[in-house]
């Protein structure tokens, strides 16, 4: 939860303006501490509830779209647009449980992690490209 909250923070400082600045700051971070809490809880939950808040959290900031698309342009939204895809698939992946095509070796976990991997650069390069000096 924080890495989604400490994703979308660079992101709404540098990119968004105006109350959608403050909106998204807010609902991350909230949300965050929420699914800290929820996840606390979750073993007396069904196990998919708690995968639920981590994929509802990583999109809240398609209400930034317009914005991002003007600030970022093309390369940038498809990078954080992609990794979300990648994140939502590893998510609904490991919730599950499936594929699992060779649990011994490179299972439904290990492909969790990959995707957990990719997505995590497409939003690395998007933010380092927005925060390093160009020259």
């Amino acid at each position: 939860f924080i890495m989604i909250a400490g994703t979308y923070t660079p992101l709404a400082l540098l990119v968004l303006s105006g109350w959608l600045h403050t909106v998204v700051l807010v609902a991350v971070w909230a949300g965050a501490a929420f699914g800290i809490v929820f996840e606390w809880a979750s073993d007396r939950l069904p196990h998919g509830w708690v995968t639920s808040v981590y994929i509802t959290l990583g999109w809240v900031g398609v209400i930034s779209l317009p914005q991002m698309w003007t600030s970022l342009g093309v390369l940038g939204c498809l990078l954080i647009f992609g990794g979300g895809v990648f994140y939502t698939g590893g998510a609904i992946v490991h919730a599950a449980r499936a594929p699992d095509p060779n649990p011994a070796v490179f299972g439904y976990h290990e492909i969790f992690h990959v995707c957990v991997l990719v997505a995590a650069a497409m939003h690395y390069c998007c933010i380092a490209f927005l925060v390093l000096p160009r020259g």
